[in-house]
């Protein structure tokens, strides 16, 4: 019995030590487990560590210069943009110069009187002016020249005589007959077809005509019309040169090319555009002797 009793006893205490061994085996267990998950946190907490000094440092690194210096990116587009300033005002002040330069050259000779002196001197640059035939012409601007002329019916006897091109730009203008022949009147007809499609240039010729003939001529302007089919011919006289050869007249006609053709008391001003303004131009100009008839003039037929 007792001995019995005994390994009994013994049992029990094998059994409880064998639970006491588990307990204690999952008590260790859950030590190492949590052992673990401390390591594995504060192995986190050091990679956040980490990365957090690697960014601070990337903030704060720059690259280092020759002399060992270390370079702020910011410094270095702040010194750009500083740079580019300085060249830009620099442009600015050089463009001012060379802007103040050309134009006091351009307006060097600006009083007509210096400039025909420069001229005749051979001191005038040759895009503003040159000698033709002895007169002196100068241009003022873009669309004017002017000469002097003597006039002996005119107030001082001179007359400055304004232009819309100088002679060297007329010599393409043909002349047919005695284009003076008519400047014995004291009036002429001005005349056109109202039917034709460009007048711009023939509007401008025949302004730029009568303006001469009333200044320098003393004959006095009449307008006139070829045809009456339009309202503004309603009120104006009706002509032509072959129905009314005893009249003078001076009649603006369409054509390809700029051209002066006389026939007794008709002149024609041919041309289109700019051409019929050259042709007016260069009628002035023989006027007074400016430029002259050719040699080989021939009558023209009028059509």
């Amino acid at each position: 019995m007792s001995d019995e009793g005994n390994n009994k006893n013994g049992d029990d205490d094998f059994i409880d030590n064998e639970d006491s061994d588990d307990s204690n085996s999952k008590n260790l267990d859950k030590v190492d487990s949590d052992d673990n998950d401390l390591d594995q946190k504060s192995s986190k907490e050091d990679l956040d560590e980490d990365d957090k000094d690697k960014d601070s440092t990337s903030q704060d690194v720059y690259p280092i210069s020759e002399q060992g210096e270390a370079v702020n990116a910011n410094n270095i587009s702040k010194d750009i943009k500083h740079i580019a300033i300085f060249l830009i005002i620099l442009l600015l002040i050089f463009g001012s110069f060379f802007a103040y330069a050309k134009y006091k050259k351009s307006n060097e000779f600006t009083d007509p009187d210096a400039m025909h002196k420069a001229n005749l001197e051979g001191k005038l640059p040759k895009e503003l002016g040159y000698i033709y035939n002895g007169f002196s012409f100068i241009k003022i601007d873009e669309t004017t020249w002017f000469t002097k002329i003597i006039v002996p019916n005119v107030k001082d006897g001179v007359i400055n005589l304004q232009l819309r091109y100088g002679p060297r730009d007329l010599e393409d203008v043909k002349v047919s007959g005695d284009i003076n022949y008519i400047t014995q009147f004291d009036s002429a007809y001005i005349a056109f077809d109202p039917t034709s499609e460009n007048l711009s240039g023939i509007a401008i010729g025949a302004a730029d005509l009568t303006a001469n003939l009333m200044k320098t001529l003393n004959i006095t302007p009449v307008s006139a019309c070829t045809k009456n089919e339009t309202e503004a011919c309603a009120t104006k006289n009706i002509i032509s040169c072959i129905k009314d050869p005893e009249y003078p007249i001076y009649f603006f006609r369409l054509a390809d090319n700029p051209a002066l053709i006389a026939k007794g008391n008709c002149l024609i001003i041919e041309g289109n555009g700019k051409d019929i303004v050259k042709a007016v131009d260069r009628l002035v100009l023989n006027w007074y002797g400016v430029m002259k008839n050719p040699s080989n003039i021939s009558n023209s037929v009028l059509v």
